[in-house]
């Protein structure tokens, strides 16, 4: 078993070789091998290893954009749009909020609201903001804050209390002729579509227009005028046709005494005349007039006085009478104040004019017209009296609207 050719002896010799030549051959094949790389570099030349590639470095701060998302008389609100694919934006304060150049917030939210602004008024707003590495990106906005919301005949209509009375700035004739007529104007009234101005004084009497037939006021003094000659332009209650926009006011009358040629219709037919008195009326009203039918009178006061207050009807074919709303009618009245709602009824100073003209006709006769006498009373005077004097009364267009300036005065915007 150990010495035949199949033996221990014999088989353990053929293993030694198989190894021997196996060890050999891959040796030569490794050699091969080297011999055969060594020929490739002796061809192609050097060949490097890439190195391993540098992270690439954010240099690019964010995209932004800023969008209007609200606006008021006193505030702008805005959101911000912000991108940053590289780097995202900072967690924390990352948007910067400017106004007119002057730093207002930082803030992590990419919204804001800039109150406490003026109305009407433009604004530069910017925005930056900073990504995850401190980059930064911006834009700005001009936007303009809204108008004040401007109160209407209707507003003033449901607080008489509040406006009548009260001075308004920013209303001019339009007319050399009477710029300097009148200074101040007040509001005399108000219905559901038009405010209505009222002079706060007597016109001197040469700011007075002519009649249609180019007739004079009388003037007795620089302030009082009676209507003496101008009742030759007129014919009387005709003259006051049904596109006359004034002749609401005395439509009480006129529904059943539309042809009166009474000397007091003469009158009132120049007082409400809207195209000798158009010398009044400026861009922003409607129409003019010489100064308050005995209508707009009651109602006005009666809006100012709900408790008690004056009532005008039972009329005759020569004109209105008068009464108190808890009294009979009569030719006058007295006990209206003569110190609220600055004046715009009763002036208790003498030395202009006794009072004012109504632009009615009174029931006492048939040359008598109604007038707010500086005593409080609502009453009576012939057209030629030359102690009364006119207060011009405006019509303003129903776009026409208030803004308040100061607890008692308004400009028209």
């Amino acid at each position: 078993m150990a010495l035949g050719d199949n033996g221990l002896l014999k088989q353990a010799q053929l293993a030694k070789d198989m190894a021997t030549n196996s060890t050999i051959a891959e040796s030569e094949n490794m050699n091969q091998l080297l011999q055969e790389y060594m020929n490739l570099m002796a061809e192609d030349g050097e060949v490097e290893i890439p190195d391993t590639p540098e992270p690439e470095v954010d240099t690019t701060g964010p995209t932004v954009t800023i969008i209007e998302s609200g606006v008021t008389e006193n505030s702008i609100a805005i959101s911000v749009e912000a991108n940053d694919p590289e780097s995202g934006i900072a967690s924390e304060n990352a948007y910067v909020y400017y106004l007119n150049g002057v730093e207002q917030i930082r803030k992590s939210s990419s919204s804001h609201t800039f109150s406490g602004l003026t109305a009407e008024t433009s604004y530069t707003i910017k925005v930056e903001v900073y990504n995850g590495v401190g980059l930064k990106g911006e834009d700005s906005i001009t936007i303009s804050t809204s108008a004040k919301p401007g109160i209407s005949a209707d507003d003033i209509q449901q607080n008489p209390a509040i406006y009548y009375g009260a001075e308004v700035t920013g209303y001019s004739t339009g007319h050399s002729e009477t710029s300097g007529a009148v200074s101040t104007w007040r509001i005399f009234y108000a219905d559901e579509s038009n405010i209505y101005l009222i002079a706060d004084n007597y016109i001197a009497a040469q700011y007075a227009p002519k009649g249609k037939g180019g007739s004079e006021l009388y003037a007795n003094r620089t302030y009082m005028g009676s209507f003496e000659y101008l009742i030759a332009d007129y014919l009387g209650a005709s003259d006051i046709g049904a596109s006359n926009p004034a002749r609401k006011w005395i439509d009480t009358f006129l529904n059943s005494n539309g042809t009166s040629t009474n000397n007091n219709m003469k009158a009132v037919a120049y007082m409400l005349d809207t195209n000798v008195w158009s010398i009044y009326a400026g861009s922003q009203a409607e129409y003019a007039i010489g100064g308050p039918t005995l209508e707009m009178f009651c109602a006005s006061y009666k809006d100012t006085h709900p408790s008690r207050y004056l009532e005008c009807d039972s009329v005759t074919s020569d004109g209105y009478q008068i009464k108190w709303s808890d009294d009979s009618y009569g030719y006058y009245l007295s006990g209206l104040s003569t110190n609220e709602y600055n004046f715009i009824y009763i002036k208790p100073d003498l030395s202009l004019a006794s009072g004012m003209w109504l632009a009615s006709p009174s029931a006492n006769r048939n040359d008598i017209l109604l007038c707010a006498k500086n005593d409080g009373y609502v009453s009576t005077s012939n057209y030629m009296t030359a102690l009364l004097g006119l207060r011009p009364l405006v019509c303003l267009k129903s776009s026409v609207q208030l803004e308040q300036v100061d607890s008692d005065t308004f400009r028209i915007v």
